[in-house]
């Protein structure tokens, strides 16, 4: 679990709201729990979101799995982490409920939601992220109580995610895809534009079951690419979404072509 770096108190609470944390959309948002807030002997991750253009701050291994799901997912229109939720309000949820309202030394904690994703429509979806040793307390059952209050109090859906929500396979995929997105793989090479076409052209031509590598080797040799060039060209168009992984667990260069399929609106929420 992770440790305070600095002392709560009201000062601080007010030093982050002068600060704007919990505050803006998009690039512009500012997470009300940073990084460098706390002294952690868990994981934590400082992640590029594609979707947001910033950095988006992780406090565990879930949540970055769970963030990495939602970046590519193209129904999401913003992402905000470490969501503060208003203290008159979960106070009062609280109370209602006959809960006691977290605290740190006698001073009333504010509450945060790991993520609030923004959906077309407006629709918005509160997450929070929790492993299954935590849900086999009760004291953090009773602060999700009061967090899926405030959350259906509003009209907007709330979702408990579990760590188990995502494979060892999966994990892989979508870290290797934000790492695909992130380097520049194509640098130094032009006419990439031209390449992916001819790439796309030749994957959706060819049979269901062939070999994915016999695919890029044959499209190398047609068009007289350098080997390793159709692969790089695959990962970076996964990584943007111009090609879709329908498989599972993550992308295998030795199975069939059918686990890549044409963009197209698909709702990775679900799970």
């Amino acid at each position: 679990m992770a440790k305070r770096r600095y002392e709560l108190t009201e000062t601080r609470i007010a030093k982050l709201q002068k600060e704007g944390r919990g505050e803006g959309i998009g690039p512009d948002y500012q997470p009300w729990i940073r990084i460098h807030d706390f002294s952690s002997n868990g994981r934590v991750h400082r992640r590029y979101s594609q979707k947001v253009r910033r950095i988006v701050q992780l406090l565990s291994d879930i949540e970055e799995d769970i963030f990495l799901k939602f970046d590519a997912s193209d129904l999401v229109v913003d992402i905000r982490e470490q969501f503060p939720l208003p203290r008159a309000d979960t106070l009062r949820i609280a109370e209602l409920h006959g809960t006691r309202h977290p605290c740190v030394k006698g001073v009333v904690a504010v509450m945060s939601t790991d993520f609030v994703i923004d959906l077309p429509g407006p629709r918005r979806i509160a997450i929070a992220v929790k492993s299954g040793d935590e849900l086999a307390k009760r004291r953090v059952c009773e602060k999700l109580d009061i967090e899926r209050s405030y959350w259906l109090e509003r009209g907007h859906e709330w979702h408990l995610v579990v760590d188990d929500a995502v494979s060892h396979d999966e994990r892989l995929h979508l870290q290797q895809t934000a790492e695909w997105a992130s380097l520049d793989l194509l640098e130094g090479v032009e006419g990439w534009d031209g390449r992916a076409q001819d790439l796309m052209l030749e994957i959706f031509a060819a049979a269901p079951r062939e070999r994915l590598l016999d695919v890029l080797r044959r499209v190398e040799e047609r068009c007289g690419w350098e080997a390793g060039d159709a692969l790089a060209l695959a990962k970076h168009l996964l990584a943007i979404r111009s090609l879709i992984f329908i498989g599972d667990g993550r992308l295998d260069v030795f199975g069939p072509v059918e686990q890549l399929d044409r963009r197209e609106a698909s709702d990775v929420l679900a799970a």
